[in-house]
């Protein structure tokens, strides 16, 4: 029951380093700011070529693959002997 640019700005506060590729027939209407201000990565306006749709799609993946090396080499490095608390051991989640 959303339109497309409430859905990606959903996405992106759910999962602000989700990769959202959006096909909309309003593109080239859009303003630059009107485009600024929707979140999402690419953008592919109809009518639009397979070509335009494979780019999109594999621009795509290299931004994600991008994105998780960055998130995983933020993430602390976790210590092979299991956290505790209160005297208890509890499994470390990732």
């Amino acid at each position: 029951g959303l339109l497309g640019d409430a859905l990606a700005q959903a996405i992106k506060r759910q999962y602000p380093e989700q990769v959202v590729v959006m096909v909309t027939a309003y593109g080239n209407a859009l303003t630059p700011h009107q485009r600024l201000s929707i979140p999402v990565d690419f953008l592919i306006s109809k009518p639009f070529s397979i070509r335009d749709l494979r780019n999109a799609l594999k621009h795509a993946h290299e931004l994600n693959e991008s994105r998780q090396l960055v998130a995983v080499s933020r993430s602390p490095t976790e210590s092979a002997a299991p956290l505790r608390m209160n005297g208890k051991k509890k499994a470390a989640h990732c």
